[in-house]
C-alpha cells in the first residue's frame, strides 16, 4: 500500500468517525413516530409541554446554553480604546496597494455566500446576470479603448499624407528641374601638351 493510498484510507475513516459523531448530537426532526402513538394520539391534542419546573438537572442542556463568560480577568475587559471605532472595517487600510487596481478593490461585498455567486454586486443575483454586466461592462471598455485607438492612427495617417504631399511636391520640383538640367553634361578638360 504506497502512502497516497493510506492517507485516503486515513482520511475516510476520519471523516466517517466525523460525521457519525455529528449524526449522534443532532436528533433527526423528521423521525417517524411509533404507529401505536399516532393511532393513539386524538385529532385535537395539544403540543406536548415543557418538562415541569422540577425536573432533574440536564447536563447536556446545561452544556449547550450559549452564556456570556465572566469579564473577571484583567484582559477580558474593554477599554476605551478597545470600543472606539479605530478598528472598525471602514477604518482598516488595505492589505496590499495592488487592490485599488481589483474589481471593488478587492473587497468581497457580498451578501449571502451560500446563495449568491462569488463577486455578486448586489443580491440574488444568477451567475448569468453577472457574466452579462461583466461583459457588457468590458465591451464598452473595449470599444471606449479601439476609438481611442482609432483616432490614433487616423490622425498618423493624415499626418503621413500631409507630409507625403508636401514631400512628392518637393520632389515633384526636384524631377523637374533634373529634367530640365539633363541636357547639360559637366566635365573638366585638361589639355595635354605634347611635345
Amino acid at each position: 500500500m504506497n502512502v497516497s493510498t493510506r492517507f485516503m484510507v486515513v482520511a475516510l475513516g476520519l471523516g466517517a468517525v466525523g460525521l457519525l459523531a455529528l449524526h449522534s448530537q443532532e436528533p433527526c426532526p423528521s423521525a417517524p413516530q411509533p404507529a401505536k402513538a399516532i393511532a393513539a394520539a386524538p385529532q385535537d391534542a395539544k403540543p406536548p409541554q415543557k418538562a415541569p419546573k422540577d425536573a432533574p438537572f440536564d447536563a447536556v442542556q446545561d452544556a449547550q446554553t450559549p452564556r456570556q463568560p465572566k469579564a473577571t480577568r484583567p484582559e477580558q475587559k474593554k477599554n476605551k480604546h478597545d470600543e472606539s471605532d479605530i478598528f472598525s472595517e471602514e477604518k482598516s487600510p488595505p492589505s496590499s496597494p495592488a487592490l485599488e487596481q481589483q474589481p471593488s478593490k478587492g473587497r468581497m461585498d457580498g451578501f449571502d455566500f451560500s446563495r449568491d455567486p462569488l463577486g455578486a454586486p448586489k443580491p440574488k443575483m444568477t451567475l448569468e446576470e453577472i457574466m452579462k454586466a461583466d461583459i457588457e461592462a468590458k465591451t464598452t471598455a473595449l470599444m471606449t479603448a479601439s476609438q481611442k485607438l482609432g483616432e490614433k492612427v487616423y490622425a498618423a495617417q493624415q499626418a503621413e499624407q500631409a507630409a507625403g504631399a508636401s514631400g512628392a511636391a518637393d520632389s515633384a520640383s526636384q524631377q523637374s528641374s533634373k529634367a530640365a538640367d539633363d541636357d547639360v553634361v559637366d566635365a573638366e578638360v585638361k589639355e595635354v601638351k605634347k611635345g
